[in-house]
């Protein structure tokens, strides 16, 4: 039986972040609004949420769970573009990167390995946020990495165009750094996890009550899931960037972005 935790307990934790609020003022870090916006959001998102899918849980219609899907998406593939500077227009290779994936990795899981329909929510969406939210990291990180070593290497790229070779060739050793950037924290974490850390949805399901075993498989499928969704994720997400925002001339369309 899981014990129940009342919002004053919760708000009680807020207490510990006041050195933290210290520090940041004392030392001029300019992080303090941002974090208290970012623990404000948090607390009425969730809040919404869990009302929200008490009602999706309850209804189980497959339309519902999609169109549910795509707001996730869309949220994810929004936040992905702000990070990296892009317009929202530039984000909807982000989303369709995405939605690809999710979709075909999810279907897999949910039919094939759990047995279960894709109307069932309480599979359907939790385990789409833990896929979202991984992707949305490793998202960041592989372009942020991919338009910057571009733009501090921008006379490189155009020497070796210069020399005959194509826009692949001249940004391949950048695409490899971006996906070592991006993909290597998730392989040290799968490589750890057990010994280091218990994983959140294996601690869900022991706390509700599911016995180890259970929860150890579950959590080595879900992981799987991650692993693989991140890694055909970037690698989609960098060759559909080479080919849609560099123009006929094998130059960045400024356009996409933000100045």
């Amino acid at each position: 039986m899981i014990v129940e935790v009342s919002y004053l307990k919760l708000v009680s934790i807020l207490i510990g972040f006041m050195p933290i609020i210290y520090f940041l003022k004392k030392f001029k870090i300019y992080l303090i609004k941002d974090l208290i916006v970012s623990i404000i959001r948090m607390f009425i998102q969730l809040i919404a949420v869990g009302i929200y899918l008490k009602y999706i849980f309850n209804y189980n219609n497959i339309v519902i769970n999609i169109l549910y899907l795509i707001f996730m998406i869309s949220i994810t593939a929004i936040t992905c573009g702000k990070n990296i500077n892009l317009k929202k227009r530039g984000s909807i290779y982000i989303f369709l990167s995405m939605a690809f994936i999710i979709s075909i990795v999810l279907t897999i899981f949910i039919k094939e390995i759990l047995n279960e329909n894709l109307r069932n929510a309480r599979y359907f969406v939790p385990i789409s946020g833990m896929l979202l939210g991984n992707m949305l990291k490793t998202s960041i990180i592989s372009l942020n990495n991919f338009f910057n070593y571009f733009k501090e290497n921008e006379s490189e790229y155009e020497y070796l165009i210069s020399l005959g070779a194509n826009k692949y060739e001249a940004l391949l050793g950048n695409v490899r750094q971006s996906i070592l950037l991006s993909i290597k924290p998730i392989i040290s974490s799968v490589a750890t996890m057990g010994l280091v850390s218990l994983p959140g949805m294996m601690t869900g399901q022991i706390l509700g009550g599911a016995s180890p075993t259970t929860a150890i498989k579950y959590q080595i499928g879900v992981m799987l899931l991650i692993l693989m969704s991140e890694f055909y994720n970037v690698i989609i997400l960098l060759f559909l960037s080479i080919k849609l925002y560099f123009d006929g001339y094998d130059m960045l369309k400024e356009e996409y972005f933000k100045e």
